[in-house]
């Protein structure tokens, strides 16, 4: 996620504010209380936290408040719209944080949105930075940042899972994630080429051949090539026998600095037919990722009206989902980007839109009490469900553990109250292979349910491209709809691109990569035993190793050891954000601050 997040930063239009500006010009504004600090964090950290990919907290945090200061002067008509632009796409070039056409397309795409915003809500920097990055960075008290939903009824007896009896009709889901195809991929193109995306037809030529993209796709700053999205589709198409899709969102590639509305369309428009020509009659079930709109992360609430409207998207999205979703959900999709489907008699199946609790979209800086009625219209589906003795699958595309506090906790709340009814939770966007496990909210001791991330398709953060197989407990009366097993399978490109295709026919090797109940010796996938395996992860450190590897498809080399086995077996815990009392045994005090800054260095969106 970084080279994104920071580009959003470099434009002071996204999530976070990551740019500096002349001082004199700061100190005009009435800007300096914060300047010094952030500025010379920055200028110290700049080039070299360009090419490590991560950027500290409390640098981010100090350039928060410097420009959330400018934000709150715009508002207060201390400067003019256009100076502000101005200033960060000079800043932008001066410090040769990017191309001078990154530094200019971004903030021109981002522009509009962020002011918007400011001149709709009164923004305290406290507010701004203590919302984005919680209170290790400032103190953001306002009585709408935490709130509850209503939850309807009294939670029945735990029904214990039980383990199917052999025999049993199954089914099997497939998981797809984070396609960002790309489809300005050019083989030989420069993969380093100073801009947060390469590997285009638009970059200059690799100067080296050690710089050239590969054929099938490349593990630097590159998003996936047509052709392999087509291989694998292929591929899953001639393989494998399952029932249902599940795709969890992230579709156009990451060059948010350059996208258009009608970029987005098209990206929609052909993947859902490629989806229908690979797979004709099967049942999709699909989210919205945050890459979908325009700016990257920008889903205004449905009261946003005018130019800034999201309609334009959610009525996209539900002509190209009602291809395999009933036409009933087009309501609330085009309200909202989410929807709740009947798939058959005792089970159901509840797309989120996650967008609505990601601090990344600045419209919640508005008002993020529980944005489109999402959280309370999932709490009321699954009372319903509850009632009519169905299970429940539910899947987004940002996982909980990385939305806002407020938002994070209910829905917590809400899986610890309908635990008998959530069967299953699938999610996407950190492109990581990984597992997090929900506990009884009141004492956050006994495990209540599982999330989990496939891993992604493209390859940006150096990961290899994966999906994933699910076999679950189902088609019959009084089956559990839980999942019993996975298997993910991945493509090595090192070894793709370099094996000697002869043809335009022939194709990669998508391989097995592991399941997940022979790798760690695992009798079923119920949630109290992902517990056990994050504690034997504690002791056995080659099992643990083992995990690491898979988190991120066997390419990222080296040990995690000590903070960073530590952060890792944290992270499988935290199903819920910002609640240090899911660590405190191993990250006490201080050390819970280092997870989170691992958490955001760790996710590739």
């Amino acid at each position: 996620m970084v080279p994104f997040i920071k580009l959003l930063l470099v434009t002071i239009w996204g999530s976070v504010f990551y740019i500096s500006s002349d001082a004199n010009v700061l100190k005009q504004w009435g800007a300096s209380n914060h300047y010094e600090s952030g500025i010379n964090a920055f200028s110290k950290d700049a080039h070299t936290t360009r090419k490590q990919n991560s950027i500290h907290l409390d640098v981010k945090c100090d350039l928060c408040k410097v420009f959330a200061t400018i934000i709150q002067d715009y508002g207060q008509g201390k400067i003019e719209r256009d100076d502000v632009a101005t200033i960060c796409i000079d800043t932008c070039v001066d410090l040769k944080l990017y191309s001078d056409r990154v530094c200019k397309l971004a903030v021109a795409t981002f522009k509009e949105w962020v002011l918007t915003v400011a001149d709709l809500a009164f923004l305290s920097p406290a507010y701004i930075c203590g919302t984005l990055f919680g209170d290790s960075c400032a103190h953001a008290y306002d009585p709408s940042i935490m709130w509850n939903i209503s939850i309807a009824g009294n939670k029945p007896p735990v029904v214990p899972p039980k383990t199917p009896k052999k025999g049993s009709p199954m089914l099997r889901i497939l998981h797809i994630s984070d396609i960002h195809v790309d489809p300005l991929y050019m083989e030989g193109s420069d993969a380093e080429c100073g801009e947060p995306l390469c590997c285009r037809s638009n970059d200059n030529p690799a100067p080296t051949e050690a710089r050239k993209a590969g054929k099938w796709g490349d593990i630097r700053n590159c998003d996936t090539p047509f052709r392999t999205l087509e291989s694998m589709f292929q591929h899953i198409a001639t393989t494998h026998k399952f029932d249902y899709i599940v795709w969890t969102g992230d579709l156009p590639p990451h060059n948010v600095w350059n996208q258009t509305r009608n970029d987005q369309l098209s990206q929609i428009k052909n993947l859902t037919a490629m989806l229908n020509i690979y797979f004709p009659g099967k049942a999709i079930f699909p989210a919205v990722g945050n890459h979908e709109s325009v700016p990257v992360n920008s889903f205004p609430q449905p009261s946003i009206t005018g130019s800034q409207n999201i309609k334009w998207l959610y009525t996209a999205l539900a002509d190209s989902w009602t291809h395999w979703l009933p036409e009933s959900s087009r309501n609330t999709i085009e309200y909202g980007g989410y929807y709740s489907v009947l798939v058959r008699a005792g089970f159901r199946m509840i797309g989120l839109n996650m967008n609505y609790c990601d601090s990344a979209n600045w419209w919640l800086l508005i008002n993020a009490t529980d944005p489109a009625g999402q959280l309370q219209w999932l709490s009321n589906e699954l009372k319903i469900a509850e009632d009519n003795s169905e299970k429940v699958h539910i899947l987004g595309h940002q996982p909980p553990s990385s939305c806002l506090k407020a938002w994070s906790w209910n829905y917590y709340k809400l899986v610890t109250r309908f635990e008998n009814t959530i069967a299953g939770q699938f999610f996407g966007h950190t492109h990581n292979d990984e597992f997090k496990v929900f506990y009884d909210a009141d004492t956050l001791s006994r495990p209540v349910g599982v999330l989990y991330v496939p891993g992604s398709v493209t390859p940006t953060g150096g990961r290899f491209p994966a999906y994933r197989l699910y076999e679950i407990d189902g088609f019959y009366t009084g089956s559990s709809w839980m999942v019993q097993d996975h298997w993910t399978y991945m493509l090595n490109l090192t070894e793709a691109n370099n094996s000697p295709w002869v043809g335009p026919q022939d194709h990669p090797l998508w391989k097995l990569e592991y399941a997940a109940k022979a790798t760690y010796g695992l009798d079923n996938l119920f949630p109290e035993s992902w517990d056990k395996l994050i504690t034997r992860f504690e002791k056995d450190d080659k099992l643990f190793q083992k995990y690491n590897r898979q988190f991120s498809r066997a390419n990222s080399g080296g040990i995690c050891e000590q903070t960073c086995k530590r952060n890792m077996i944290c992270n499988m815990r935290s199903a819920r954000s910002y609640d240090p009392a899911l660590c405190n045994d191993i990250l006490p005090g201080a050390a819970y601050n280092e997870y989170i800054q691992f958490k955001n260095d760790i996710i590739a969106c």
